[in-house]
């Protein structure tokens, strides 16, 4: 029985390894593959060069992802969800005024996009929004705004907000419209390949603050209390 218990013990142990081999493999051929879409663009990128940079052989990398379509899907959306996880840590922070913490979300998103794919991807994927409107990318690409919309959303949903109106807030209606100020700024941002995050993290920043100005009670702006069961239940 001793014997069999080592057994089983190694034959997990070795499976746990070849399942990170695996996992280690696919992250090298994603970064690769965002090295050369952004270098030079997506339909000049073969799997074969993808294969190539990434030092496996061309079928491993269809065996992994079954084509050049299924790897920018894989790129951009794993990376859209990275973002996400990574922000529900601020759920809970009030120490910053209400302007920053939502250019913070932005801005992260902005950044993080630029990091698994650059602006060419970018450009590429918006074009495919206009020239392919009805295909599995583009609904994948809506449903990832959407996603990204409701984030902002809970975010905004576990604050006490005041309006400068008097009406009850709507977080979905408020995350709406910062979300559409991002995406004109976002879109400005990828079109011009001279301009930095920096500068465009400024002109977001600023959008930001005047709209939480405009639509936002002073004390509300500057430091949004918490809603502690509110919180919690966007935090799951």
């Amino acid at each position: 029985m001793e014997h069999s218990a080592r057994q089983s013990e190694d034959t997990t142990g070795a499976t746990g390894l070849r399942g990170r081999k695996k996992a280690k493999r696919r992250e090298v051929i994603l970064k690769e593959a965002g090295k050369l879409f952004a270098a030079q663009g997506i339909e000049a990128t073969t799997m074969a060069a993808i294969a190539e940079h990434a030092g496996v052989s061309p079928p491993t990398v269809f065996n992994y992802f079954g084509s050049k379509d299924n790897l920018l899907n894989s790129l951009i959306f794993e990376g859209a969800e990275a973002t996400r996880t990574r922000w529900k840590g601020n759920y809970n922070r009030t120490d910053q005024p209400l302007a920053d913490a939502i250019t913070g979300f932005l801005g992260e998103v902005s950044d993080y996009t630029l990091r698994i794919a650059g602006k060419r991807v970018w450009r590429y994927a918006e074009a495919m929004n206009i020239r392919r409107p009805n295909t599995e990318f583009v609904e994948r690409f809506s449903l990832l705004d959407s996603e990204l919309v409701a984030e902002l959303a809970r975010f905004l949903n576990a604050r006490n907000l005041e309006l400068r109106s008097g009406q009850d807030p709507d977080p979905a209606f408020l995350a709406d419209l910062f979300f559409d100020r991002w995406t004109a700024q976002y879109l400005n941002f990828i079109k011009k390949d001279e301009m930095k995050l920096e500068t465009h993290l400024g002109l977001l920043g600023a959008d930001i603050e005047a709209m939480v100005a405009l639509l936002f009670t002073d004390d509300c702006a500057q430091q949004p209390t918490l809603t502690l069961a509110k919180a919690r239940h966007g935090s799951r």
